[in-house]
């Protein structure tokens, strides 16, 4: 019978994992279950699988490495050890194994003596003027150099904290001058140089390394506006510091944090934003001209804009009320066809008709405006939400294709039923023309208007000559200007015909 330690199947155990055999020193293979063969057990009957040793080495080896640190390599360096349930002494060794364990080890392993920082205290102490100012200097440059050990860093922490409750301006803006670049650095000495005076202040929490996520907000939330404005201005502003600024921020944050070009912004902090600062003008103008803000807050100012207009209009004018109501109904509605034709995709466009549904805004006068510029997709999407049916079927109805007809799908929306004929005519101009993805027709609104208006002449002959001056007299006030006094003199004929 094969002894524990030798024969074939040790040999076969022991190639399974070599590395751990070979690596591992005798302190360490100590502390390791031992692994016997496959038939060491034989006269029992029990096998041992070469999986199930491995494993179990495994298990213990990752348990060494997680248990020595920096302090124990230091111990056993200058002592001999007895190593639990073991008897005798054992000796470590500087090997591979040891120094692959440390080096996993999160604690950086320092073989040097501890830092003296007695003469720096001393000079804290006694020093005048000039000596404060270049240990300042010195030491901020070793604390940012990335080489500099840890513990060294760490020795040096206090010595930097009384530097920078100095007494003189000059010491501390040379502090914190040179610990922009410094990242690891303890939390009182980050929050001690943001309370300092502006002049020191501001230039270290717009740009210092050291200040993370969770110290921007801590400083946000005891900080004055212009510690809140360098914060904002930050390249690397965390994402709840950009939620705190649009919660409760100041106007002046509010307006940095829009101005920062390496901030992204989700659409609910938008929304918030414009909630809290649409009567302000400058971060009004700073949020529309973003490309990523929500079409529902240019919707909202579109109609939050023409009410103003209506109301002062009224208070300034009130003999000419209903000019002015009606002037300011025709700016509303030019502009929120603006803001459909600028809409990129059809789930954009279906989020902005919604939008517009539940405000009391999606009118037939918005929906035909815009459709008879070109922009089918308004249209075919308003039809298919107010009937009830999703983004597919609006899709069909671009293209000509469906198990309902038009006209049913046309009843069900609840649309005027006079406009029935000026929507078709609207459809087919589009499918002939060409649309892209979100029913935009490949056309300018000129061209689009006189296909439409070409269409209605000659598609609706059964129609009476006076329905067809009413239809061409609607397309005259939803289409362009150039085509608006064509139709309209066209309607005129018509009317006179009739």
């Amino acid at each position: 019978m094969p002894s524990a330690r030798s024969g074939r199947g040790f040999r076969r155990a022991r190639a399974a994992s070599p590395s751990r055999h070979r690596r591992l020193c005798s302190p360490c293979r100590r502390l390791l279950p031992p692994v016997r063969a496959p038939f060491a057990n034989a006269s029992s009957g029990y096998r041992i699988p070469h999986h199930a040793a491995r494993e179990r080495r495994a298990v213990v080896t990752r348990r060494i490495r997680s248990l020595l640190t920096m302090n124990a390599y230091l111990s056993l360096q200058s002592r001999r050890i007895t190593v639990p349930g073991r008897p005798g002494p054992g000796r470590w060794t500087s090997r591979e194994c040891c120094r692959l364990m440390f080096k996993r080890s999160r604690k950086r392993l320092v073989t040097g003596a501890p830092l003296d920082i007695g003469v720096f205290e001393e000079v804290l102490k006694r020093g005048i003027h000039e000596e404060r100012l270049a240990l300042a200097r010195q030491l901020s440059a070793f604390a940012a150099d990335p080489a500099t050990p840890r513990g060294d860093r760490e020795a040096v922490e206090p010595v930097l904290l009384s530097l920078s409750r100095d007494a003189l301006p000059e010491v501390r803006a040379a502090l914190a001058e040179g610990l922009i670049e410094a990242r690891p650095l303890g939390a009182d000495l980050v929050l001690t140089i943001a309370a300092d005076e502006p002049a020191i202040a501001l230039p270290f929490i717009a740009g210092a390394r050291a200040i993370g996520g969770a110290r921007q907000l801590a400083i946000f939330k005891g900080a004055d506006t212009a510690r809140r404005v360098a914060l904002a201005g930050r390249p690397d502003a965390a994402p709840q510091l950009a939620a705190a600024i649009a919660g409760e921020g100041q106007r002046e944050v509010a307006a940095a944090l829009l101005r920062n070009a390496h901030v992204r912004l989700d659409e609910r902090l938008l929304k918030m934003m414009f909630a809290r600062f649409n009567k302000d003008p400058e971060v009004v103008k700073l949020l529309l001209a973003r490309d990523d803000l929500p079409v529902e807050v240019r919707l909202a100012h579109v109609r939050l804009a023409t009410h103003r207009l209506r109301v002062a209009g009224e208070k300034d004018n009130a003999l000419a009320a209903a000019q002015v109501a009606a002037a300011a109904q025709q700016a509303e509605e030019k502009a929120l066809v603006a803001v459909l034709n600028a809409t990129h995709g059809a789930g954009e466009l279906r989020r902005a008709l919604i939008f517009l549904a539940e405000k009391g805004a999606l009118t037939p006068a918005v929906v035909f405006h815009a459709a008879c510029r070109g922009h089918a997709g308004v249209l075919a999407h308003t039809l298919t939400l107010l009937a009830g049916f999703g983004r597919r079927r609006a899709d069909k109805v671009l293209r000509g294709r469906g198990l309902f007809g038009l006209k049913h799908l046309y009843a069900n929306s609840e649309l005027p039923e006079d406009l029935f004929p000026l929507a078709q005519a609207v459809l087919a101009t589009a499918r002939e023309l060409g649309m892209d993805a979100c029913g935009r027709a490949k056309a300018d609104a000129a061209a689009f208007g006189r296909k439409v208006l070409a269409h209605l002449m000659t598609a609706h002959a059964h129609l009476p000559m006076a329905e067809k001056a009413h239809l061409v007299r609607l397309l005259a006030r939803f289409t362009d200007s150039d085509v608006r006094k064509l139709a309209e003199k066209l309607s005129d004929e018509m009317s006179l015909a009739a």
